[in-house]
């Protein structure tokens, strides 16, 4: 028996001839004319040959039921197909089963745009305007080497048949409009999909096995797409141009831009797919991304976001509801699980002109290798990058522009390149913008040239740095390095639980540029350096020891009086030790009284806004003094015996606003 014979019988012919979604009465139609096949033909035993005779008969039954409401054909080919009474005939077939739809629908604009020929004229008697035949295509997801007839050898240009494709997607479903991308290289130049044709899908086998390749010259990119709802998965975009061409051009491999007038709500998804060679990546202007699994290589930038400015959108349906009146639509930009190699510039780029207006940036899991920076740009509002690797940068691994209510963390980065050179030039470059809120945490950095943490931005207001690991830091000139360089001003920051490791010397392990910002530092460590803990402009180093020489000045009864140096520590940050010796001499028995300069300047209301203790510790004399509040200095007070050289150690604390 003949295969297709035997499958008309049932269900199953619909999957071999493209008629998945056929209804009961066009399959029943259909089945009359394969029904009598599987009758008279030869089967191989006894069982399919009764099965056969059944199936054929059910056929023919249900087929004159049918009969009545639907006329279906098969022709010999497209001139037969054209002279069918479109009035009776609304479905037909081909010899080789490709499948037509009559639709009494206007069909003038969508003829123009296609030249395979998807849409057939039956003859002038009925214009394309009162109706037009679409070919069925087999499968949910159309091929677009079987169904619009692209090559993929790598030889033929195959934009006409893709772009055909693309538009045909159109008159497909919602949810359907996937294409099938068969294993090959699809040679083209661009390709486009419009704004009115929502919800496209490009579906590769693999981003070895289905590649784009762009042929094209210029600064179009190779798919400019201003479709909402946009999705590509397991393809190649490539270039057959060396890349630094594309660079000087700008010429993008993905262009994601609805345009003015449109809503901003664009949503691409961009999953499994490799891309290289080009300017951008990906460019994205909108809200909605979603990049997961992919490959970048070669661009100058992997993907780069551009927000839109909302005053030139059709804004989101939020009515009804004052809660959700939010024109973004709480969409945000989720990138993840990605790999970028050899970068010319970063990974991910958010520097438009909107830029510090982005919501919801969400970037994790980056893997980058001989390129640059992880991330460019400003952070926005509730921006995170986390859990990403930099080797080989030969830049810093981040530079940021700005952001509110931020976290980074678990980056981990560093790497020697050619030669022996040590990378990055630092782990986070901070510049020109406002930091709010923010926190930086669980960060280990290796093989630093310069300053690891690099502020030159406007201000951080209450940013914290905390548990971060840096080892080597400032190879290239440790006398003039340091771990954190602050040249921000008006700042709140906070250090916590930072350790650096390595054998050089550096300025210091906190620096601060400006005595108007207020630094906490606490609990830092070192091992294998004697850097000093802070450098520049005071900063609140919480349980470290520090040191300082005081000029002691006599006010009552002081022959002579000697201080060398005496610790001091932050107990908190608004809560000072000072401790140590110091030597006086009375000039005669009778109250002494001493002024001592503080470690960090406080101006007392009260005497008891300070209090410590003095104890001799001269053999011999037992001799014990106060320590109080006295304008901006401590008054030390001890009654002496006599004019006798006193040695005394001191203990006092003080508060500070």
């Amino acid at each position: 028996m003949d295969r297709r014979s035997f499958l008309g019988a049932g269900a199953l012919i619909a999957a071999d001839t493209g008629i998945a979604r056929l209804g009961h009465a066009e399959t029943t139609a259909f089945l009359a004319e394969n029904g009598q096949a599987a009758a008279d033909g030869k089967a191989t035993d006894q069982s399919s040959a009764e099965i056969s005779a059944n199936l054929a008969q059910e056929a023919a039954e249900a087929a004159r039921t049918a009969a009545e409401s639907i006329d279906i054909r098969r022709v010999p080919d497209m001139d037969a197909l054209r002279t069918l009474n479109t009035d009776t005939t609304k479905l037909a077939f081909l010899p080789d089963d490709t499948g037509f739809d009559w639709k009494d629908v206007d069909s003038t604009e969508a003829a123009r745009l296609d030249p395979n020929e998807h849409i057939l004229v039956r003859d002038p008697k009925k214009p394309l305007a009162f109706g037009a035949w679409y070919r069925r295509l087999k499968g949910d997801e159309p091929s677009v080497r079987d169904g619009f007839k692209a090559k993929g050898d790598g030889r033929a240009d195959d934009t006409a048949a893709l772009q055909d494709a693309i538009y045909w997607m159109e008159y497909y479903p919602l949810r359907s409009r996937a294409l099938t991308w068969e294993r090959g290289v699809y040679n083209v130049s661009q390709l486009i999909i419009p704004d009115e044709i929502t919800g496209v899908s490009f579906n590769g086998r693999s981003f070895w096995d289905s590649t784009i390749m762009c042929h094209d010259g210029g600064s179009e990119p190779l798919i400019r797409n201003a479709s909402q709802e946009f999705k590509m998965f397991d393809l190649s975009l490539l270039s057959a141009r060396p890349n630094t061409d594309n660079w000087n051009d700008q010429k993008n491999g993905l262009h994601n831009d609805r345009g003015d007038g449109q809503r901003a709500d664009v949503d691409v998804t961009i999953s499994r797919c490799r891309i290289a060679g080009f300017y951008q990546g990906v460019y994205h202007k909108g809200r909605g991304l979603s990049a997961h699994g992919n490959h970048f290589a070669s661009c100058h930038f992997g993907i780069s976001l551009d927000w839109p400015d909302l005053g030139s959108y059709v804004p989101s349906d939020t009515t009804g509801d004052d809660v959700f009146d939010d024109p973004m639509g709480f969409r945000g930009i989720a990138i993840s699980d990605t790999r970028f190699h050899s970068l010319n510039y970063a990974a991910v780029a958010n520097v438009g002109l909107n830029a510090a207006k982005i919501v919801g940036l969400k970037i994790n899991d980056i893997s980058l290798d001989i390129g640059r920076r992880i991330f460019y740009g400003h952070l926005g509002t509730h921006g995170s990058i986390t859990n990403s690797t930099s080797t080989l940068s030969a830049t810093e691994i981040l530079e940021l522009t700005g952001g509110l209510d931020f976290n980074v963390s678990g980056i981990t980065g560093g790497g020697n390149a050619k030669n022996g050179a040590r990378t990055p030039t630092n782990l986070i470059k901070l510049t020109d913008g406002l930091f709010t809120a923010g926190r930086f945490s669980n960060i280990t950095l290796s093989n630093c040239e310069e300053h690891a943490i690099h502020d030159n931005s406007t201000c951080l207001e209450g940013v914290t740095f905390s548990d971060i690991t840096f080892h080597n830091v400032g190879f290239s000139a440790p006398e003039t390095s340091r771990a954190f360089s602050f040249g921000s001003q008006n700042s709140d920051i906070e250090v916590v639980n930072t350790k650096l490791v390595g054998a050089d010397r550096l300025q210091g392990v906190v620096g601060n540029n400006f005595s108007n910002n207020r630094i906490r530092a606490i609990n830092l460590s070192k091992t294998g350096n004697d850097t000093p803990w802070t450098i520049g402009s005071p900063i609140v180093l919480v349980g470290k020891r520090q040191r300082y020489s005081p000029e002691l000045i006599p006010v009552t009864n002081i022959a002579d009086i000697s201080a060398t140096v005496l610790d001091w520590i932050y107990v908190d940050d608004d809560l000072i030790e000072i401790g140590g010796r110091f030597a006086a001499t009375a000039v005669e028995a009778g109250n002494c009284e001493v002024d001592l300069p503080l470690p960090v300047a406080a101006v007392f209301e009260q005497p008891q806004d300070a209090w410590g203790s003095l104890i001799a510790a001269t053999p011999g004399m037992n001799v014990a003094g106060v320590a109080v509040a006295n304008g901006n200095m401590l008054r030390l007070r001890w009654l002496a015996p006599k004019n006798k050289d006193i040695s005394f150690c001191l203990t006092a604390r003080y508060g500070i606003r």
